[in-house]
């Protein structure tokens, strides 16, 4: 290469380009810069160069020395690094990266955001300063065997914000080795979740619950029914349900308003809600018809009463037995009638009662029971109970409002 041209060695392109550099330096300048070139073998390089003029012992300058170094690579290191910086300040998840020990090293402002805490109050801590209490000790246990077996754990925890507020989040764990297999640290991403889960949560309840009166619907009486006749066997007690009807309430609705059969219809489920225990449940079918499933009940004829109590005055010679049946449940002694508006709308409720053996009953059959005895409640006359044994008979002198199902 020896007495080659620089636009021969470089190309002259360019040699076009560095050369007023050139110039200035056998000005006696000396040249230091970063540039782009497009080389014949290495294609586009980095390149880290300086001139420096060269003199003979009468400090004339005869040429110049030029040095140049890649630093492609640095450079692409260096991008890589701020855009992770860039990434890490700006990225919506939380993040945390902490030692071979757990104790953080850094956080972005994500997780001051979600946590509630400054940079300033966790670094050097451990991530466990933020533990609900909501998981225990075996929970931990399998998230470190993950991390020490696969180098990473993923799943939902609850944590607890700096102002106490428990919520959850998602959380990625990834251990970071060096060279030799050394784990240095770890990384945690996380997001807060709690929107998601209430949104599901809304989700569930909608396809579960009446949206009016928010009482359990269809599907989830069946479910619930189902698991009481389950409990009635297993221990070898009693079930109510009891499938209730609302009189004349086309009338109402059709000549007041659907507003005002909602009203009603909300009123009939609050005042229901209100005269059975946790344990039981009260649903809405749809339309006017209403159920309620009373489990572990110890005497049969107590329904009967109880069901007076809901919707209709019991006669004074029943309250004592009603006073032992009912208050068990926390129920009024007279829940009779909603009054809806100032024109005081009033509506009454017929009912049917069936016993089934705890072997012979199933939800199925509960249901299919249901409709044949409320149609015959239907016949009889409204604001009148129906009491049925096994296989469909009406019992005489044991009236009920609407229908009632013992298991």
């Amino acid at each position: 290469m020896v007495d080659t041209h620089v636009a021969d060695l470089l190309g002259q392109e360019i040699f076009e380009d560095i050369k007023p550099r050139i110039d200035r330096c056998l000005a006696g300048e000396t040249i230091s810069y970063q540039g782009w070139f497009d080389f014949k073998g290495p294609g586009r390089r980095l390149m880290d160069v300086s001139y420096s003029p060269a003199k003979d012992h009468n400090d004339k300058i005869i040429g110049m020395v030029v040095n140049a170094r890649d630093i492609s690579d640095q450079n692409e290191a260096e991008s890589e690094r701020r855009l992770a910086a860039k990434v890490f300040q700006n990225a919506g998840d939380a993040i945390l990266i902490t030692d071979s020990k757990g104790n953080i090293l850094e956080v972005n402002p994500a997780f001051c955001a979600i946590s509630g805490y400054e940079r300033s109050e966790v670094l050097g801590k451990n991530p466990n300063f933020g533990k609900s209490g909501r998981h225990d000790h075996a929970f931990y246990e399998a998230m470190w065997k993950g991390l020490l077996n696969f180098g990473r754990w993923e799943g939902e925890v609850w944590d607890r914000r700096k102002n106490g507020e428990v919520y959850p989040k998602w959380l990625k764990i990834t251990a970071v080795a060096d060279a030799t297999g050394q784990v240095n640290h770890y990384v945690g991403i996380f997001s807060d979740i709690s929107e998601q889960k209430a949104q599901v949560d809304r989700l569930q309840r909608l396809a579960h619950h009446d949206p009016l009166t928010e009482l359990p619907n269809r599907a989830l009486f069946y479910d619930r029914l189902s698991q009481a006749i389950v409990q009635a066997r297993r221990d070898e007690r009693r079930i109510a349900v009891m499938f209730i009807d609302l009189d004349y309430f086309k009338v109402i609705n059709d000549e007041h308003g659907h507003d005002v059969g909602d009203r009603l219809l909300c009123g009939v489920a609050d005042r229901l809600s209100g005269c059975v225990r946790e344990s039981d449940t009260v649903a809405r079918l749809g339309g006017d018809e209403f159920t309620a499933i009373l489990t572990d009940i110890a005497n049969p004829s107590g329904v009967a009463i109880f069901a007076e109590a809901c919707f209709g005055h019991p006669s004074p010679s029943k309250r004592q037995i009603l006073n032992a049946t009912v208050y068990a449940y926390g129920a009024p002694t007279s829940c009779v009638r909603c009054v809806i508006t100032s024109s005081r709308l009033y509506t009454t409720p017929s009912l049917t009662l069936r016993r089934h053996k705890a072997a012979a009953a199933s939800s199925p059959s509960f249901a299919h029971a249901s409709t044949t005895n409320m149609q015959t409640a239907s016949t009889i006359g409204t604001n009148r109970p129906h009491f049925a044994l096994h296989g469909g008979q009406r019992k005489p002198h044991q009236p009920l409002p609407r229908r009632c199902l013992l298991h």
